[in-house]
């Protein structure tokens, strides 16, 4: 009888206390400001960050393997010294935004916040880390029992704060923008609903009426590698505007007949009957966190201006380098008659495409930047001839500004040897893969920047110009 009276008691208490959990949620704005928050303007360049140099790093989704492989290219950028405006620096200062997804974003988000802290410490407290081990393990815990028997709580809730109190301070965006430091992160997840990228930037963030800086990275983390079915949903408010609103011009300004690569219409945010946001994955509608570059390079400027209009005095030169931990699976269902199994079903069924999807990316943003460099060609012929004979040339589909792009990928694919490409794309997308595969991965990074020509044909432009290297 006694036993009985005790697991009814714990039972209600976990009821009563599921009930009353709530996880940690974005807090509305007291006023909206253009001005204020986290925003790419807000933050200052480093000492020794030019802004006439602007170099946008984007990290993709794949657990473990995509923060190891970000992980070791920032190695390689703090190891390369480049000449620019009369000075010798570490390409690595000279980052200025860093667009990342799922895994990709606990590297992004730990050098965000840390900066060369990174290189002693992260290897150690996340990449040997068996973070899923770390979580399942935490569900156990009796106060965590408690806070998933509510409805509103979620094992991605559970992550959340896991990293915010395991690798990340309890650092929020104030945290961040108090630092007045580049990189300016961009976190992307999924809109679940829409199936297109929101990020966490106050930009974003003004759509939903909502203070960003005292939201939790961890959280952010959390959600940008939410995947789908393994972790629930995160839900974002999105809060009730004020009369007097008016929403940034940005998000309801007519785009003048011009198309886009993904079309992405913002203004649904400003819809009052959806008083909620649930997100997921960034990587279901982007796994290499390209989209912010791709939108702003097609003119469709969002509040983090990443393109052509980056800055108010342009660059002289843009660098895009973007770290593509895609993996590739030797099996091969197309010689068996027998049915795969649900899981490789929703597996295959949910990479496949998003691995099309990456590369007509690259396709697309290799295209506009060959087409730009070819009407700054065309342009500096013919400005050539007029002035040899005299004359000026005026043409107004050439007034673009004169910005020198080179875009790099660092992918398994490009390893030299058939043996390492193979070892390296098979690493599962997990959050545990041991001490000596993150070092493999680690070391790929490098093997790949040796030899891959986009890389190195950049690395020329940043010399000097005695150097005698060719």
């Amino acid at each position: 009888m006694i036993s009985k009276q005790l697991c009814s008691l714990v039972l209600i208490l976990m009821l009563a206390a599921g009930c009353r959990t709530l996880p940690v949620h974005n807090k509305p704005l007291k006023t909206y400001s253009r001005d204020y928050g986290y925003r790419y303007r807000n933050i200052a360049p480093g000492q020794n960050d030019s802004d006439s140099l602007l170099v946008v790093l984007t990290f993709s989704g794949g657990g473990t393997r995509a923060a190891a492989l970000a992980y070791g290219v920032l190695c390689v950028l703090r190891d390369t010294p480049v000449y620019w405006e009369g000075q010798t620096r570490r390409l690595l200062d000279e980052v200025d935004i860093i667009s990342s997804v799922s895994g990709g974003s606990l590297t992004a988000a730990y050098y965000g916040l840390f900066g060369d802290r990174i290189f002693e410490e992260f290897p150690r407290r996340v990449l040997y880390r068996n973070i899923q081990g770390s979580l399942l393990r935490s569900l156990f815990v009796p106060g965590n029992l408690f806070k998933l028997v509510s409805p509103f709580y979620g094992r991605t809730d559970l992550m959340a704060d896991n990293f915010g109190r395991w690798i990340f301070e309890r650092k929020t965006y104030g945290d961040l923008l108090a630092q007045n430091r580049r990189p300016y992160l961009i976190i992307n997840t999924t809109d679940m609903t829409r199936g297109s990228r929101l990020g966490f930037t106050q930009g974003q963030f003004d759509l939903l009426y909502s203070d960003l800086s005292s939201y939790p990275i961890g959280n952010a983390v959390a959600a940008s590698a939410a995947f789908p079915g393994l972790l629930a949903p995160m839900t974002l408010h999105n809060f009730r505007k004020p009369e007097d609103f008016r929403p940034p011009a940005w998000a309801t300004a007519e785009r003048s007949g011009k198309t886009s690569f993904v079309p992405d219409d913002q203004s649904c945010y400003l819809d009052e009957s959806r008083p909620y946001v649930h997100v997921v994955d960034g990587g279901v509608s982007d796994n290499l966190g390209l989209l912010p570059v791709i939108m702003g390079l097609d003119g469709h400027y969002s509040d983090d201006k990443i393109g052509d209009g980056t800055t108010d005095s342009l660059p002289k030169k843009v660098i895009i380098l973007t770290v593509n931990a895609e993996g590739s699976s030797k099996r091969t269902w197309d010689l068996n008659m027998g049915l795969p199994g649900l899981l490789d079903t929703l597996l295959s069924s949910g990479t496949a495409p998003l691995g099309n999807f990456s590369r007509a990316q690259i396709s697309y943003l290799r295209q506009q930047i060959a087409y730009r460099d070819t009407l700054r060609g065309i342009k500096h012929e013919l400005d050539q001839q007029a002035a040899a004979q005299g004359a000026s040339i005026h043409i107004p589909a050439l007034d673009r500004p004169a910005i020198d792009f080179h875009f790099v990928e660092v992918a398994f694919s490009q390893l030299r040897s058939p043996e390492q490409r193979d070892e390296m794309s098979q690493i599962p997308t997990n959050f545990n893969l041991g001490t000596k595969k993150v070092n493999d991965v680690c070391a790929a990074a490098r093997d790949i920047l040796d030899i891959n020509p986009e890389f190195q044909a950049m690395l020329t432009t940043l010399r000097p110009p005695d150097s005698g290297q060719k």
